[in-house]
């Protein structure tokens, strides 16, 4: 999955992205780019990269229709559990709630 999803993004032109940390627009790849996490089948990405200069991870995400990326300054962990509560994590106003699989047997 990581090779397709930098080869497709580096194929955009997303010099007019807002991106934040990448001045020219959105790097992938290497030691200082986005590197794919994750993506949903709704078409957004989650990217990880290495902020240069305190050497800490940030999340940045994008929902695949508009360009700009937003950065989550959270750990992952933290994160995933917003996606999984059903909140805004790939931009303002994306919120999706799936429910967990029902079970008529109940637990064991």
């Amino acid at each position: 999955m990581e090779d397709q999803t930098v080869t497709a993004f580096t194929r955009r032109d997303l010099t007019e992205a807002e991106c934040p940390g990448f001045r020219q627009g959105p790097l992938f790849g290497g030691s200082e780019g986005l590197i794919p996490l994750t993506s949903t089948d709704r078409g957004e990405y989650l990217f990880g990269a290495a902020d240069t200069r305190s050497g800490h991870w940030r999340i940045l995400a994008c929902n695949g229709v508009e360009q700009d990326f937003q950065e989550y300054r959270m750990p992952l962990s933290e994160w995933l559990h917003h996606y999984l509560a059903g909140e805004s994590t790939f931009g303002p106003g994306n919120a999706v709630f799936y429910s967990a699989p029902s079970s008529s047997k109940g637990c064991p």
